[in-house]
């Protein structure tokens, strides 16, 4: 995505960029009309996003919200949107989408590329089996009128269990989702599995 400008905006005041207007639809509006996607379009789709996160990371950020509705598909590409909760790479964070936190930063905890990885997952996850793993608990609190963060008791469960799928790519999505950042793949990990699984070619 091309930026245009860079200002400073809001109260207090935070740098914003102004950037392009995209054509298209959201991958969130995609998965509403069609449920979700073919297996290889995921791999396409999870090697672009990694392509966009990891520059990200190179630059020392990360995005920390990672989900269908920042993903704009125009001319067959994947587009990630939205750094307006992006943070340095070591900062604590607890911003994010309910659906879509990383055990980390529902616990307030230090972002790293990892963050972003299971913010992959998610998306991912959630483009293979048509939600998010646990969509079910979006709007509820507990007895105590508390929400609860269910990524914090453990991982998804295993993407097959929702949908029948190649057993590499689904492990490579599971990995994506462990509760630990360190025993999380890299995104350069997941697109060289993605790639390896699926055999496109990722400078076409």
């Amino acid at each position: 995505m091309r930026g245009y400008e860079t200002l400073l905006s809001g109260e207090p005041e935070r740098p914003a960029v102004i950037t392009e207007t995209l054509p298209g639809a959201t991958l969130s509006h995609l998965l509403d009309e069609h449920e979700r996607l073919r297996p290889v379009d995921a791999a396409i789709l999870g090697v672009q996003l990694c392509s966009a996160l990891g520059y990200l990371h190179r630059k020392g950020w990360a995005h920390l919200d990672v989900k269908p509705s920042n993903v704009i598909s125009t001319g067959g590409r994947a587009v990630l949107l939205d750094l307006s909760l992006a943070c340095r790479i070591g900062e604590r964070s607890s911003a994010g989408t309910f659906d879509y936190l990383s055990p980390e930063q529902a616990r307030g905890g230090e972002m790293t590329a990892a963050t972003d990885v299971w913010g992959l997952g998610i998306t991912l996850w959630e483009a293979l089996s048509g939600a998010p793993p646990w969509a079910e608990h979006s709007h509820h609190r507990g007895a105590d009128g508390v929400r609860h963060y269910p990524q914090l008791t453990g991982s998804p469960p295993p993407l097959r269990t929702r949908r029948r799928l190649p057993a590499r790519l689904s492990r490579t999505v599971d990995a994506c989702l462990a509760p630990e950042p360190g025993a999380r793949p890299t995104i350069a990990e997941v697109a060289d599995r993605l790639i390896t699984w699926s055999g496109i070619d990722p400078t076409a």
